[in-house]
């Protein structure tokens, strides 16, 4: 579930992107024509760029266009790891061993979703929605800084189009990055709240070995920490960004208080 909500999730993003990439494409190139054909012999100069206070109309008009943007990128996350948190909480619990011991389960609290959704795990204490607008205004900054660029530098529009693809591609690596970072701390978190609502005390945090792994998770493969001593970005995933990592739970067996690790999926319903 996790893979495909972040699959959905990249989807609505490149429309997204796009869609704001076209819009402000259009408003520059319009500027970019006018004062083309103002101009005595066709070439912009810098000082042009700020006539009749044209300049920071358009900035105005850049600036709400990424704020609709960055609305639109909070609504649909917040209502995509609301689905994930749903669909973990409806069928993590069936991974857990029929004999297992359970000495509590807790009636679900649908306000725990919004809470793990809304909260604030990195050190930085920043939300991942002002991560969001951070994005946006750089974003923006990027944009501003390349038509001045290449104004100053008598580019042609196809460079000027060319900088703001590019722009809007490093936007969107990071909106990616932001909502993969996200989910992971959505999912571990919906999990852990399923797992000591069973009465699991322990987890195991499990991450693929590969090239890509980091040295932290690498070292942190295997291990085992009580949920009273998890800290998100230290011993409980995610460790940073585009972070890999799960976690799996330990359960206490009836068979005479056996510790194993659960690293099974949820099991299908019996129909």
């Amino acid at each position: 579930m996790g893979d495909k909500t972040l699959t959905d999730i990249n989807r609505r993003l490149v429309q997204y992107y796009r869609a704001a990439a076209a819009d402000i494409e259009r408003d520059i190139l319009r500027l970019f024509d006018k004062l083309t054909e103002e101009s005595v012999d066709g070439i912009i100069r810098p000082n042009d760029l700020y006539k009749y206070g044209r300049y920071y109309d358009l900035q105005r008009e850049i600036y709400k266009r990424l704020q609709e943007l960055g609305e639109q990128e909070i609504a649909m996350q917040t209502a995509k790891y609301k689905e994930l948190y749903d669909w973990i909480n409806e069928n993590m619990p069936s991974a857990i061993p029929d004999n297992a011991a359970r000495p509590v389960w807790t009636a679900y609290n649908p306000v725990q979703a919004e809470q793990i959704i809304n909260s604030v795990w990195c050190s930085d204490g920043l939300y991942w929605s002002d991560r969001v607008w951070n994005n946006k205004t750089a974003l923006q900054q990027r944009i501003e800084k390349g038509l001045v660029d290449c104004v100053v530098r008598g580019a042609k529009k196809s460079e000027l189009v060319k900088q703001l693809q590019k722009d809007f591609g490093v936007g969107y690596n990071a909106a990616e990055r932001i909502a993969r970072t996200e989910l992971t701390h959505v999912q571990n978190e919906a999990a852990a709240e399923i797992y000591t609502r069973a009465g699991t005390t322990h987890y195991q945090f499990v991450n693929t070995l590969d090239g890509r792994t980091c040295p932290a998770c690498r070292g942190l493969n295997g291990k085992t920490f009580a949920f009273a001593d998890k800290k998100p970005g230290v011993n409980f995933p995610p460790v940073h960004p585009n972070c890999r990592g799960r976690i799996v739970a330990v359960i206490t067996m009836k068979n005479g208080g056996e510790i194993v690790p659960v690293v099974r999926g949820p099991r299908k319903k019996k129909t």
